[in-house]
């Protein structure tokens, strides 16, 4: 019985190691600078508006202590937004999702991470917002 106790307590300990090294990798990953690019997916949107209209671009840094700096140059006419807005937030990774909390611990934002490449990433808002990060 002890025996069984001990193979158990191994395979967790293996198991919980694995999930935190996932997480390391994809904070490490994710570090860095990125150019950002959000993109509104829903074709009924598109007839609405121009292409560039449904597109705004920004700056997305990822830093080591788990926060991260958001620029977003909007634009008037922009769907998003009419002004440049900057934001810092928490980021933190569920699965396959990344996500932004605010100082309050509530999630403002639950991107589902789509693809990711060495210098690509694309992650989903809603199934409607797409945010491509590129080096």
């Amino acid at each position: 019985m002890r025996r069984f106790f001990i193979v158990i307590s191994g395979v967790l300990s293996l198991l919980f190691n694995e999930c935190t090294t996932e997480k390391e990798q994809d904070s490490s990953y994710f570090e860095g600078a990125w150019n950002a690019e959000w993109f509104l997916k829903d074709k009924e949107i598109h007839s609405m508006f121009s292409p560039e209209e449904i597109t705004m671009h920004g700056q997305v840094f990822f830093k080591e202590d788990m926060t991260v700096e958001i620029t977003a140059y909007g634009f008037e006419g922009c769907v998003f937004a009419a002004d440049t807005a900057t934001n810092t937030l928490r980021y933190e990774f569920q699965d396959t999702l990344l996500n932004l909390v605010n100082s309050d611990k509530e999630v403002i934002f639950s991107y589902q991470v789509k693809e990711k490449l060495p210098d690509k990433i694309t992650l989903l808002l809603m199934e409607d917002i797409q945010l491509t990060l590129y080096r």
